[in-house]
């Protein structure tokens, strides 16, 4: 019995292939999908091309519920209040090559904010210190002009 679960036949190519072929799913009785991985594969790229939006809203969904526990609605609502621009430099949204970026202290993954690339980045390299964002800023004062 076991001989026969070492191959299955592509509900989409009708060809016979070795079993770690395919993809495992659960919810079939064989545990792997209909598909081989290489259908799977090609399928998924075509419906990227043909509505890439959809796959864009799909990853940030499942990115800000794993990395921040929060929704799409409520990243909206952060957005709106912040009128689409960086909670810092004030750069709006649509002057930025990347989407503004989910701020959140590393300590207890609280979302502070949203804010640019360059200022993310900026308070990353500053260790998310105040001290040292002062510092940097008495430091920038005291040459000014």
């Amino acid at each position: 019995m076991y001989a026969e679960l070492e191959r299955k036949i592509c509900a989409v190519c009708k060809t016979s292939k070795p079993i770690n072929l395919f993809y495992k799913d659960k919810r079939r009785s064989l545990g792997v999908a209909r598909e081989c991985k290489q259908c799977k594969e090609a399928e998924t790229k075509k419906r990227r091309l043909l509505k890439p939006h959809l796959f864009k809203q799909k990853r940030k969904k499942a990115m800000l519920k794993e990395k921040f526990n929060m929704t799409v609605d409520q990243w909206d609502k952060l957005y709106e209040n912040q009128a689409g621009k960086c909670d810092i430099c004030g750069t709006h949204q649509s002057e930025l090559r990347r989407a503004l970026a989910v701020d959140h202290d590393h300590v207890t993954n609280k979302v502070r904010g949203l804010l640019c690339d360059s200022c993310n980045n900026g308070l990353g390299r500053f260790k998310d210190s105040s001290d040292i964002c002062l510092k940097a800023s008495e430091y920038l004062n005291k040459f000014k002009n």
